[in-house]
């Protein structure tokens, strides 16, 4: 049987030896030319540099979010198989291209969007780490919903210190756009709705200047939302 997680993951004491040597302006850069022209011909255009500056950084990002966090206290996540997302929409054909470039962990054995996922995510305006229960499963929304509304005290526990260290509560519905909130009170009648998350952001100015240290900053940050996660994701390990 195997052992159970635990609970508070442990943050690695002092510096890391980390492969990834940070992201450069220029990746931001390409994102925002992308968000100013989101089709396949400007992404063939950038395709190299998207490789250079995004692709080959940010697999060296999740190597070492892995070694030094998810195995070193045996978390029950997938690091490997459909963690990233796509630059080129699924559109039928339509040629459309994102802005944003993503990484997603999971329940080991589970499917992407059937899971809470912890998400990292790398946009024109900077990066973010955080908790992400995705409207594309309403049944898995309906789930983290009744869980809240079945314990809400222990969702306001978990969520609450995030919130008060300068996270940002957003619920999102489709074509609706997002809602942001810092008061739980004013979120909770959404969620049943809406999808979740929960993350903490760094400017583009920060998160170039981080360079390597943008590892530890995420895993100081997952471990902190290390409650919120066992919780939306029914507290089995």
């Amino acid at each position: 049987m195997r052992a159970p997680e635990n609970p508070l993951p442990q943050v690695p004491d002092g510096p890391l030896d980390v492969r990834f040597g940070g992201f450069r302006a220029e990746a931001l850069r390409i994102l925002e030319r992308l968000k100013a022209e989101p089709h396949i011909g400007q992404y063939r255009r950038e395709k190299a540099a998207i490789d250079a500056e995004i692709v080959r950084p940010f697999k060296a990002y999740r190597d070492d979010l892995a070694l030094h966090f998810v195995l070193p206290n045996g978390l029950d996540l997938e690091t490997e198989r459909n963690v990233f997302s796509r630059l080129l929409k699924n559109d039928f054909g339509a040629g459309g291209c994102n802005h944003h470039y993503w990484m997603a962990f999971y329940r080991r054995g589970g499917r992407r969007l059937h899971e809470v996922q912890v998400v990292s995510s790398l946009r024109p305006d900077g990066f973010d780490v955080g908790l992400y229960a995705p409207a594309a499963n309403p049944a898995l929304v309906r789930r983290v919903a009744a869980r809240i509304a079945a314990h809400e005290a222990d969702f306001r526990a978990a969520a609450g210190p995030l919130l008060e260290a300068g996270w940002r509560l957003e619920l999102d519905a489709p074509r609706r756009g997002p809602l942001v909130f810092t008061d739980l009170d004013e979120a909770l009648p959404l969620v049943r709705t809406r999808d979740v998350w929960c993350g903490a952001a760094l400017s583009a100015e920060e998160a170039t200047a981080a360079g390597p240290g943008l590892v530890g900053w995420a895993i100081e940050r997952f471990a902190a939302a290390w409650p919120l996660y066992r919780f939306l994701r029914g507290g089995a390990d």
